[in-house]
């Protein structure tokens, strides 16, 4: 779900900082403080971490899709860059 930036603390410095859920599905607006993120990510973390230390090929895997995502993104830039002044070049 999307969370406003609107902080319900005063000064922004504390751990209380809540958000307020932004999900058009939930009937009542409740709000969703930092301890909720930090609790989901825990739980996040104890569901996903057996499946990077299952074995080492799994993780160089993933860690080889994680490269060719980026270079993949890297390359298209590129390509936007390239495309676009030879459609400027064109157009002159």
């Amino acid at each position: 779900p999307t969370r406003t930036g609107a902080k319900t603390s005063g000064d922004g410095s504390d751990d209380k900082t809540s958000y307020r859920s932004m999900n058009p599905d939930d009937d009542e607006q409740r709000d969703v403080t930092i301890e909720d993120i930090r609790k989901q990510a825990r739980i996040f973390r104890e569901m996903a971490m057996p499946y990077f230390r299952e074995s080492r090929e799994g993780r160089c895997l993933f860690g080889g899709m994680l490269v060719f995502c980026l270079l993949r993104s890297t390359l298209n830039v590129v390509f936007s860059f390239v495309l676009r002044d030879f459609w400027t070049a064109l157009a002159d």
